[in-house]
């Protein structure tokens, strides 16, 4: 949940070895939005500051989806 109280979702896919991808979605007041690329590799953490940014931890980088 953001500051907004709106849910977030963020999940790595393992479709087979060489394509894991993370992604998350937020929901907004009627529908969830389209799912996003956060990494092309597995989630270690994902969180949402303050100003409802998504930060998220792959690996050992910290990345701030757009």
């Amino acid at each position: 949940m953001d500051g907004h109280d709106e849910p977030w979702l963020a999940w790595t896919e393992y479709p087979s070895l060489e394509g894991i991808k993370s992604y998350y979605r937020r929901r907004r007041a009627k529908a969830w939005q389209p799912k996003q690329l956060i990494s092309p590799g597995e989630l270690s953490a994902f969180l949402v500051d303050e100003n409802a940014f998504p930060w998220a931890l792959s690996g050992m980088t910290v990345v701030r989806p757009q």
